[in-house]
């Protein structure tokens, strides 16, 4: 029974991902991988201890989020889990993570009612997101090493799954995955400064979030399987490419000066440090950087 169904699994991998190779005709991101001795040291996430079960637990291979198999063989770590999760019995890590690399969908001077939400509300419309839905539907894979197009070097990946250890129905449940990058990224678009305050940490007055714009080209963002908006219905959409920049009052005084009176300022701007991060069960996705310069455009 279970040499049937690994067998039903390798087969519906092989099939995402032969689907996935016709989607990225368009350009694939990762170009090459450096030598180990010439990965950059930081940044760097954090990561787990190193697990002390001493045996191994006899579970299911399973397709990975980009249609990849994945087995307990190929885990870097696997442990017990806590009471956390009641409903699973294994974490399950590994040592890729997954991103989405898509032109943005959205265009400067396009903010509606200064928020992230534009209108879908022509055949047009409809037509031009639901392209860049399909688009941001490829899910590609990024481990230590890997260095992009856009010169970024992934520093360090990891990726966990929940497995709940049933014979009959082990079903294995993504719990996160991010991945952190060395180098700098200059890109144009509008940065947003909260303007109200917030009972929530981090979250309040002066806030800074970047939304990149489509001249950019495609644009490195976290895997958001979240994300699918029903378009058909009409109504309005999110700005998915953004990045949380911390605060206005981590900039110099000079950098505050340009985006402090403006709640949205259009920008060319260079930030390092990129930490893509997806996480599921109570954790909110994020694009997190460090901002080396801002220019007005």
């Amino acid at each position: 029974m279970k040499k049937a169904k690994t067998a039903l699994i390798i087969i519906s991998a092989l099939l995402l991902t032969a689907c996935s190779g016709e989607t990225k005709s368009g350009g694939y991101p990762i170009v090459g991988t450096v030598a180990k001795e010439e990965i950059p040291s930081e940044p760097k996430l954090n990561h787990s201890p190193v697990s002390e079960i001493s045996e191994i637990p006899n579970l299911y291979d399973f397709v990975g989020a980009a249609g990849e198999l994945l087995t307990v063989g190929s885990a870097v770590n696997i442990y017990s889990n806590t009471d956390s999760y009641p409903d699973y019995n294994y974490i399950l890590e590994y040592d890729h993570s997954y991103f989405t690399y898509v032109v943005p969908n959205y265009q400067r001077n396009s903010l509606e009612n200064n928020d992230y939400y534009y209108s879908i509300d022509t055949p047009e419309a409809l037509d031009e997101y639901n392209l860049y839905l399909k688009n941001k539907s490829v899910i590609y894979t990024v481990r230590s090493g890997d260095k992009l197009e856009n010169g970024l070097i992934c520093t360090d990946a990891q990726t966990a799954y929940l497995y709940h250890d049933n014979t009959e129905q082990a079903v294995p449940n993504l719990h996160y995955s991010e991945a952190a990058f060395s180098g700098e990224l200059t890109l144009t678009g509008t940065i947003h400064c909260e303007q109200e305050e917030s009972p929530i940490p981090d979250t309040g007055k002066g806030l800074l979030t970047f939304i990149a714009d489509s001249d950019n080209g495609k644009v490195p963002d976290e895997y958001r399987p979240g994300i699918i908006y029903k378009a058909s219905q009409g109504g309005k959409a999110s700005y998915y490419e953004m990045f949380q920049l911390g605060n206005i009052s981590d900039l110099t005084e000079e950098q505050a000066s340009m985006i402090g009176n403006n709640e949205y300022t259009d920008v060319l701007i260079t930030i390092k440090n990129i930490h893509l991060f997806y996480g599921n069960f109570g954790y909110t996705p994020s694009q997190i950087a460090d901002i080396v310069d801002i220019k007005l455009i």
